[in-house]
């Protein structure tokens, strides 16, 4: 069943078309690479504001990086003939692959470097878009073999691709509700949002430190 790129996970749950497990491994699989990119350029964006929130100048370990895309790059290659034979019924679940789990990936990238770069800046922006995806995808490769069991909305791994990105969904399955938050991305932008406001405040601060403390010493030749 094709499903429209942007439909609200309310009606996915609804409709109760959920793909088998073999389905989603594949389509995650295919969809990792360049969902593996679009982490490192977050990676880098996430640099960008440490320095302007703290001066620390981290560093990219792109050695890592560049094994692990290679890696992603040719377990893709391998599941690609049967998403292109179509033999699951997998293209009809790429989307989904790209829009949910992508949302999802962002969103634990975000939170696993705000705690790696507490405890080690410098290996946090290489090893965090790794660590993150590969709490999505190893689940992913292990349930490849499952080709007839279909997912369910109570299913760990159901909760694990999709919760992160899309936090309300869970509402909807206690309570029977839907609300804005079941937006593929909007956990994402949440924790973006509140990273992106406590790194702005923190580098706003060190500027008016360093500010004062050059006006005191101006006021100190002076006199």
């Amino acid at each position: 069943m094709k499903r429209v790129a942007l439909t609200i996970i309310g009606t996915v749950l609804v409709s109760g078309c959920l793909p088998t497990y073999q389905q989603a491994g594949v389509a995650s699989s295919i969809a990792a690479p360049p969902l593996f990119v679009a982490g490192i350029a977050t990676a880098g964006l996430l640099w960008l504001l440490w320095r302007f929130a703290t001066g620390h100048r981290g560093r990219f370990q792109h050695g890592v990086s560049s094994v692990c895309l290679c890696v992603l790059a040719a377990i893709s290659a391998a599941v690609i003939p049967l998403w292109w034979a179509d033999s699951l019924g997998i293209q009809s679940w790429l989307d989904d692959a790209f829009i949910y789990l992508g949302g999802s990936y962002i969103a634990l990238l975000l939170v696993i470097w705000r705690i790696w770069v507490a405890l080690d800046a410098d290996r946090s922006f290489s090893w965090a878009p790794i660590a993150s995806l590969a709490v999505l995808l190893l689940p992913a490769l292990a349930v490849l073999p499952f080709a007839a069991t279909k997912l369910t909305t109570s299913d760990p791994f159901f909760l694990l691709w999709i919760c992160p990105g899309c936090w309300s969904f869970l509402r909807k399955i206690f309570e029977g509700t839907a609300g804005w938050g079941d937006w593929p991305g909007s956990g994402t932008a949440v924790v973006g949002a509140l990273l992106l406001l406590e790194l702005t405040v923190r580098g706003c601060r060190r500027l008016w430190s360093q500010r004062a403390v050059s006006a005191i010493e101006a006021l100190a030749a002076e006199a």
